[in-house]
């Protein structure tokens, strides 16, 4: 006897009447389903699972320390748990089995059982107790987990790259409405897919085995049987198309059908050969990851890739406030006298906590009066390195600046006049941005100012600090960190290539400042040679030792020398002689030997790695050349990705990391400038013709402002910043 139709789902109602005709992604996760979407990840043409899995596996550690002691570790969509069981495992590894918690929210039940059996079988020291599985839609679930657990911390996981399931505009409003729903202390780690070669998306989802088509063939058969429609069990009935829809950046799967389907659901049929679209696959940038954030009210706070995945750790974006100010109290913790300047051309280190008060009230708190203090800590100085009574607009030092306590408490009463207006933080999200980059820009100038103290100091002994406990929130924080294996030094060759600089105004990106955007405009760029490694702390004393720089005028600018022979200028400024003559090597965590760090890459002004380059008989590579040069690297590591044999071509280190890496292009604007009206002068007063660009990161730069379009800028004598240079050679040039 047959059965009578059921009442359709109104989402499925909803895809199939919509232009064009979808079906909602859910469906495709029966048991059968599940089964394929397994089967899936073992295909050689799908490297998503396998990228993120190996995140997982590399910086599971690391994500451990960014989750909260006693958070609810919440998963959306866990299918079999077996990527999630490297996470927990990290986890139980560093805190008491008692403390961590899972709970997986999943719509198949067959999905749960199968994370049950897999968090069993690989964390037995897991209690059953500390796993929860909830079988309902990832909304539903999460209030349910909420109203349980009402005072927790959620760290929700979404990975498998899910988000790319939703349109742009969805996306956003889904993962907003996700956190909104975990409610109270959330954060969000993040799986997305990177944007590839068109050939390599197609095969992902059109393999040879012809896995993913079955699986999209099913969803539709599970839509219909669950309809106890005539035409549930006719899966030679569809053909199958994947679409690689650039300007949207997705991939996209369709069905058609071979002769007409009819009343699928009250009023709708589909014609023979009408395409229905079952899923679609975005695939994400960093910088179209910032905007999906910004636009969900979150904060990329740190992220850990590979050519073509990524993680990413989301915090709300007045908790990710909160985090940069806690922050910037534990460096403050270290500086003893705060009084101290020991870098004559920055004010004490007590301006910098005012300042930064200072900057937030008056981007955050607009149309409030303005005291005193607000004045007296409204802008810092650059003075120009040769001349310092030149020097832009700011408010007239002090002859005496506030003591250390009057400062905290004018900085602690901001904090709280800011909280209090929290809720209308949300409709700030520029100037929200704005505050949170511009406080960790300068926790960066708190460490170099740091370094320079330790050298003042003497303090030749020290070896732990208060970076310390940043280390374990940042991505690095530490100098030993970026030492070289020199044994691989080699020349690598860039290929004349086109780049771009500059965002387009309509581009998809978070904040960024307003020296990033420009007009884009294509630029050749002929090929080069640059070293894979940058200059170590081994080479350059090597170089003083040979060359004696500091005494030989040929090797500089007329103005560089000028100032050097001037000025006394012997060594790189963190470089230290004890008094037996020593050499050590000051940073902001400690003051090591220079045999501890020869391997690190040296930290110097623009003029000193001019004057290396020339004695090595080559030059410092501009901002065109060191995008050509990150284009490059990133697509050899998309093609060691996906190739069965890996790539014996030599690849450059340190080049996004490390160190600021310094370029010889001066700062100016792109074509199409624009300055910020909140913030008109952070770019404007720096078009002078002394700032040089820098790109990259130091090991101090907070991992939440490292992006690829960030141009940093100093000027070529300033010698304090965590800068480190590599040498370039024209093409035709032999390499040594």
């Amino acid at each position: 006897m047959c059965q009578p139709k059921l009442p359709p789902p109104s989402d499925l109602v909803a895809g199939l009447t919509s232009s064009p005709p979808t079906l909602p992604c859910r469906f495709l996760y029966d048991a059968k389903g599940s089964q394929l979407y397994s089967q899936i990840t073992d295909l050689p043409e799908y490297t998503p699972y396998r990228a993120e899995l190996g995140l997982l596996k590399e910086h599971g550690t690391k994500l451990a320390t960014l989750i909260p002691p006693h958070a609810l570790v919440v998963e959306l969509g866990c299918g079999d748990a077996t990527k999630t069981s490297h996470l927990i495992h990290s986890l139980l590894a560093s805190r008491e089995p008692g403390a961590v918690r899972f709970v997986g929210i999943d719509v198949s039940a067959e999905a749960l059982r199968q994370t049950d059996r897999t968090l069993r079988e690989r964390c037995p020291d897991l209690p059953a107790a500390g796993i929860q599985l909830v079988e309902a839609d990832y909304l539903t679930g999460l209030r349910a987990v909420r109203s349980a657990n009402p005072d927790a911390t959620l760290c929700l996981l979404w990975l498998g790259s899910s988000i790319g399931n939703f349109g742009e505009g969805e996306a956003s409003e889904f993962l907003a409405g996700l956190v909104a729903a975990a409610g109270g202390d959330t954060r969000v780690i993040l799986g997305a897919d990177g944007w590839k070669d068109r050939g390599v998306l197609h095969a992902a989802y059109c393999d040879a085995a012809g896995v993913t088509e079955r699986f999209i063939v099913n969803g539709v058969q599970h839509a219909l049987r669950l309809l106890r429609h005539p035409d549930a069990r006719a899966a030679d009935l569809w053909d199958y198309e994947v679409v690689v829809n650039e300007r949207r950046s997705q991939v996209e799967m369709w069905v058609s059908p071979k002769r007409r389907v009819s009343d699928i659901v009250p009023g709708v049929s589909l014609e023979a050969g009408e395409k229905l679209l079952v899923e679609i696959s975005r695939k994400f940038t960093p910088l179209s990851i910032a905007a999906l954030a910004d636009q969900a009210g979150l904060v990329v706070q740190e992220s850990w890739r590979t050519p073509g995945y990524s993680l990413q750790l989301l915090l709300p974006a007045v908790q990710a406030l909160q985090d940069a100010w806690r922050d910037t109290d534990t460096l403050f913790s270290s500086v003893a006298s705060w009084s101290a300047q020991p870098i004559g051309l920055r004010h004490p280190f007590s301006f910098y906590y005012g300042h930064l008060a200072s900057f937030a009230r008056s981007r955050l708190l607009p149309g409030r009066p303005a005291g005193h203090l607000d004045l007296l800590y409204s802008r810092g100085i650059d003075p120009c390195v040769v001349d310092p009574s030149r020097c832009h607009a700011h408010p007239p030092p002090p002859p005496t600046w506030p003591g250390r306590e009057e400062v905290r408490a004018y900085a602690v009463g901001v904090r709280a006049e800011v909280l209090a207006d929290a809720r209308a933080l949300p409709a700030r999200t520029h100037a929200l941005h704005m505050v949170l980059e511009h406080e960790r820009m300068h926790q960066e100038t708190l460490c170099y100012m740091l370094a320079q103290q330790r050298g003042a100091d003497a303090a030749l002994t020290q070896r732990e600090g208060v970076l310390g406990a940043l280390a374990g929130r940042w991505a690095g924080c530490s100098y030993r960190a970026t030492e070289q294996r020199c044994a691989d030094a080699a020349w690598v060759h860039v290929p004349a290539t086109q780049i771009q600089l500059g965002l387009g105004r309509a581009a998809r990106h978070g904040f960024v400042w307003d020296n990033e955007l420009g007009t884009p405009a294509p630029q050749a760029v002929p090929a080069f040679r640059l070293a894979s490694h940058p200059v170590s702390v081994r080479e350059y004393k090597a170089f003083m030792d040979e060359a004696q720089p500091y005494e030989r005028e040929g090797l500089w600018s007329a103005g560089d020398w000028a100032h050097i022979s001037s000025s006394g200028w012997k060594r790189p400024a963190g470089w230290i002689l004890d008094q037996e003559g020593r050499l050590h090597v000051g940073l902001p965590e400690a003051v090591y030997q220079w045999e501890e760090v020869a391997d690190c890459p040296v930290y110097v002004s623009l003029a000193e790695a001019e004057a290396f380059a020339r004695w090595a008989g080559g030059r410092v590579m501009t901002e065109e050349e060191y995008a050509a040069a990150v284009q490059h690297k990133e697509l050899q590591g998309l093609l060691r990705s996906v190739a069965a044999e890996a790539d014996e071509q030599a690849t450059a280190h340190c080049l996004e990391s490390g160190g600021w890496e310094w370029t010889s292009t001066p700062f100016k604007p792109f074509q199409g400038f624009k300055a910020d009206p909140m913030y008109p002068e952070y770019s404007v007063d720096f078009f002078d013709d002394q700032h040089y660009v820098l790109k990259g990161a130091s090991p101090y730069t907070h991992p939440s402002i490292q992006r690829g379009t960030f141009r940093n800028f100093y000027q070529r004598l300033y010698p304090f910043v965590m800068a480190k240079f590599r040498v370039v050679l024209e093409a035709t040039m032999a390499s040594a």
